[in-house]
């Protein structure tokens, strides 16, 4: 597909885990500071979540809630988030 780069030499790499909640679902809504949202956890299933979980943040923040529709999602699910 991309004949400009040949055959790269792989001189690292990184085996460890991908980034988690305790809960194993990701994250994404408005945080305590005014203007922050967060949009991450995905671990493994990042590639096929993160689009429209993003998504669902934009239209979130557009719409001036900041926290999307899915409870299943937003970070105050957690005990003592915001605080």
């Amino acid at each position: 597909m991309l004949p400009g780069l040949g055959s790269p030499r792989v001189s690292n790499v990184y085996p460890g885990n991908r980034p988690m909640l305790s809960d194993g679902l990701p994250v994404a809504g408005k945080t305590a500071i005014e203007g922050l949202f967060v949009h991450g956890g995905m671990g493994s299933i990042g590639m096929h979540a993160a689009p429209a979980t993003a998504r669902w943040l934009v239209d979130a923040v557009l719409s001036g809630d900041g926290n999307p529709t899915q409870q299943w999602l937003r970070p105050d699910r957690f005990p003592g988030w915001g605080r």
